[in-house]
């Protein structure tokens, strides 16, 4: 008896102060008893909730599946059961709740059932803000990638056994870091969700956008099949892309590039599409600034070849697939050959030969153009030297230099050593740098060239009349020559315009006292005329092509022999 009354005071405590929400029934659902939080919650004491059915407690339209748990427990099917639920507080708060419902057996024939019920609310509220995160862009709120992904895959689930196709667009917006620097990234966010309010208001009704990654939207367009219609679309869509935005009293101007990707022409899953719109987005960012392009197969072929070409660069110099041609620079007047322009060239063992204007830029991206730069200065100087030994007494070479070069500290160092392996004099080198490379870098460029000029070695300034270069600062770099660039060269003629600027460069170069160089000389009256307005040397496929060495060497001793006869 007194083990009895203690058990009962325990359960009353627990009854009276738990936060849960407890009351039981019995089999029929039938209220017993009710705690006192359960009692806050309605509004009623235990005594007016007694013998009422607790069916009342839910809302109408759970009521019959609660029951159905109900008449379970009380035939015995199951011991206990879980339900959630809504529960409606008497100040109208709607409130979620998880219900455990367990089957108590009281002894003497007398069964309960006790409900158990947990606020879930803020439980709930957590899960759907995490649930939100998961779908939605924090700083924007748009659909985020993953949203992307489940809205184009179930798109695909609903078109499968259909004819119907659909296209989707990757938009980038361009100078959006200008806003980041200029007034911090929360204003840079901002633009981003003004840009995508300018863009929504354009799309068709139906259209679907999200934030794909940092500066990138994502578009799906639905009911617009033709590429003319798209084509409208996107251009009206780069046009509120450069529309001006303020910000603070300023003006900020945007870009934009759209690369699209068609179901099923493009693609049969999310994988699949979302990686040929993100080819066409680099093209239509590389070809230029506010373009649009349409995903095609020869661009997986071309992004396959740029990758193994990456892959191979390094593999490339190991194998010996990297070679020298030699193209002449000989005196306009004369003919005497001075100096001979080194070229890279690469057999890939799958793509065949590779143009240097493929590569190259791959080389610098993968910061592989620091071995192949080296290699090749260390086989310039190698092979002239030969030739002067072979008795080509004053031959030099002359080397392009990339600005990732001279970005290197140990470029100079690298310039030393190829000197040093080949005993060549550092008078028979020429370094050739890009106009636009020593304006862009200059304290930096003109230390170097300086320290260059030092030892001996000569610089010219290649492409010249393709930068910005200005008279003041031509007469302060330590250089002895300029090339004029191929453009002005191809056509030149006595009515063309590029006569004056000719003209001009060479004025300029011979009052600093340079050498000119002209490169791209393929007809005899460009070399007359070059001639004429006093061009000092000349280099071109008129003179000879690029020869590999050993081709080159027959060139020089035919040359040596025609001046001896």
């Amino acid at each position: 008896m007194e083990q009895s009354s203690m058990t009962q005071k325990y359960f009353q405590t627990i009854k009276d102060h738990h936060m849960d929400l407890i009351f039981t029934t019995d089999k029929s659902g039938q209220v017993l008893m009710i705690n006192s939080s359960c009692s806050k919650v309605l509004d009623k004491s235990e005594k007016e909730m007694a013998g009422k059915s607790c069916l009342s407690i839910f809302p109408p339209h759970q009521k019959e599946a609660i029951w159905s748990v109900i008449k379970s427990i009380a035939e015995g099917k199951v011991e206990k059961a879980e339900i959630e639920t809504e529960i409606t507080a008497h100040t109208g708060e709607s409130m979620s709740y998880c219900f455990q419902l367990i089957f108590l057996d009281m002894g003497n024939g007398f069964e309960e059932i006790l409900f158990i019920g947990r606020n879930i609310t803020e439980q709930l509220m957590l899960e759907e803000k995490l649930k939100r995160c998961s779908l939605f862009d924090e700083k924007t709120e748009m659909p985020n990638r993953k949203n992307i992904e489940n809205v184009i895959s179930n798109r695909i689930n609903q078109t499968k056994n259909t004819n119907k196709n659909f296209s989707f667009l990757f938009i980038q917006i361009g100078r959006i870091k200008l806003i980041n620097d200029a007034l911090g990234h929360p204003s840079g966010d901002q633009a981003l969700v003004r840009m995508a309010k300018r863009i929504e208001a354009v799309l068709p009704q139906q259209s679907f956008i999200g934030r794909f990654s940092t500066n990138i939207f994502f578009v799906l367009l639905e009911g617009i099949i033709s590429r003319p219609k798209i084509e409208n679309l996107c251009s009206d869509i780069l046009a509120v892309i450069q529309k001006p935005m303020r910000f603070q009293k300023q003006e900020f101007y945007m870009s934009g590039a759209i690369g699209i990707s068609e179901y099923p022409n493009d693609g049969m899953d999310t994988e699949t599409l979302l990686k040929n719109a993100g080819i066409a987005l680099r093209y239509a960012k590389a070809d230029t600034h506010d373009s649009i392009i349409f995903h095609s197969d020869e661009m997986n072929i071309e992004l396959e070849k740029r990758i193994d070409l990456e892959r191979s660069l390094r593999k490339g110099i190991e194998n010996n697939e990297f070679f020298l041609v030699y193209q002449p620079i000989i005196h306009s007047t004369t003919g005497e050959i001075k100096i001979c322009e080194a070229l890279l060239r690469w057999v890939h063992p799958k793509w065949g030969l590779i143009p240097p204007l493929e590569f190259i830029p791959i080389a610098e991206e993968t910061g592989m153009i620091h071995s192949l730069g080296k290699w090749i200065l260390n086989a310039a100087c190698k092979q002239v030297k030969e030739w002067q030994e072979a008795g080509f007494k004053n031959i030099g070479a002359s080397v392009n230099v990339s600005a990732y070069q001279l970005d290197s500290t140990r470029f100079i160092e690298n310039v030393k050593r190829a000197l040093e392996l080949s005993g060549l004099e550092a008078k028979f080198l020429h370094l050739e740098l890009t106009e636009s490379v020593m304006i862009d870098k200059s304290k930096k460029t003109v230390s170097m060239m300086r320290e260059l000029k030092g030892m001996g070695v000569k610089i010219s300034i290649d492409d010249f009349g393709t930068g910005y270069s200005s008279l003041s600062y031509l007469k302060h770099l330590p250089i002895h020559a300029l090339k004029i660039d191929r453009s002005f060269i191809q056509n030149l003629n006595q009515q063309s315009p590029e006569l004056s600027i000719v003209h001009a460069i060479l004025t300029m170069g011979h009052g600093l006292g340079l050498r000119v160089v002209a490169e791209g000389i393929e007809t005899n009256d460009q070399l007359a005329m070059l001639t004429s307005l006093g061009c000092d040397f000349v280099q071109g496929y008129l003179i000879e092509k690029p020869l590999e060495a050993r081709h080159f060497t027959q060139w020089l001793e035919k040359k040596q022999k025609a001046s001896n006869l």
